[in-house]
């Protein structure tokens, strides 16, 4: 009878881990299905492009930080409004460089290229 008590108990300890294991392993599969799933969708394509100024306006955001905002034109005739946080602004008419990102999704952005050589005089305000 105490043999018998000891392996019914251990067969329900063992259902139990069983279980927790199992459940755990759900948990996991889902997870790593998700990492996967994200990491491909924020595989994106870069191209650099340039583009026209025609205008710009600077702006303080919510943080007390100027936020400038350009509207450009692109070499294939699109007009793009874009946010930057340069101290400096290219005079209007400048040639500038952005980097056009997309992703699989169809998602596109553009933003300044960090390393743009100055192409006009600044402008303050």
């Amino acid at each position: 009878m105490n043999r018998k008590l000891t392996r019914l108990l251990w067969l329900e300890r063992l259902k139990s881990v069983l279980i927790v294991g199992a459940v755990g392993l759900v948990l996991l599969l889902l997870f790593i299905f998700e990492i996967e799933r994200r990491s491909e969708l924020a595989k994106a394509e870069y191209e650099e492009v340039t583009g026209t100024l025609l205008h710009h306006t600077r702006r303080q955001d919510d943080e007390g930080s100027h936020t400038a905002i350009l509207t450009i034109r692109l070499e294939d005739g699109q007009d793009i409004t874009i946010k930057a946080r340069k101290p400096s602004i290219p005079a209007v008419g400048s040639q500038i460089r952005l980097i056009k990102k997309q992703t699989k999704s169809g998602r596109v952005t553009y933003r300044l290229d960090f390393f743009q050589v100055k192409t006009g005089a600044a402008s303050g305000s």
